[in-house]
């Protein structure tokens, strides 16, 4: 994820002075600006994470790849005929999508004509947003599952996003990853 304040090139400093500085009998590690996650799940093989963050989907890419210990099965999706939920939420036609929060309030669709997204990436995270939601409000998903699809589409966002790393603004000429289609990110998960 592309995200301003990232650690992802730091980690295996990072592990070096945790290593010389804590030894090995310190059993957990407390990752207080949490951001994407990408610490938490660095270390998730080694410690017992502790994670913070004052942002919501902070809170959800860190409760997906930490909590989770496998990739969610979606029994109850699969019992209804949809055997992968990722691309089930990826295929379904524009033409079939409602266009909700993001598409009026982040895309070109809206009154303020905002550029964050195209009008057709807006309308289709508006729909997957609100499919989780809907699977989660008639019990066809349990809390891990949708925590991992919330993840999964976050992921994915900022690879059409008209955007430099932060959402405070949008670029005022359409970069070219704005134009791709979106696709959700599968989400590997740190071993235990």
């Amino acid at each position: 994820m592309r995200y301003i304040g990232s650690k992802a090139n730091l980690l295996e400093n990072i592990k070096q002075v945790m290593d010389s500085y804590c030894g090995v009998g310190n059993k957990s590690f407390c990752d207080m600006f949490s951001g994407t996650g990408t610490v938490s799940r660095f270390f998730k093989p080694y410690y017992r994470i502790i994670s913070n963050d004052l942002l919501y989907f902070s809170y959800i890419l860190t409760e997906a790849t930490i909590e989770n210990k496998t990739i969610p099965s979606f029994e109850k999706l699969n019992r209804k005929g949809i055997k992968d939920p990722i691309k089930y939420l990826e295929t379904i036609p524009v033409s079939k999508i409602k266009t909700y929060f993001i598409a009026n309030a982040y895309s070109p669709y809206g009154k303020s004509k905002r550029m964050y997204f195209t009008e057709q990436n807006a309308k289709r995270i508006d729909y997957i947003r609100t499919q989780i939601e809907i699977w989660k409000e008639d019990n066809l998903i349990d809390v891990f599952e949708y925590k991992y699809l919330l993840a999964c589409l976050i992921e994915g966002v900022p690879f059409v996003s008209n955007i430099t790393g932060t959402y405070g603004a949008y670029l005022k000429h359409w970069d070219n990853r704005a134009f791709k289609p979106l696709e959700i990110t599968i989400i590997l998960l740190a071993t235990q």
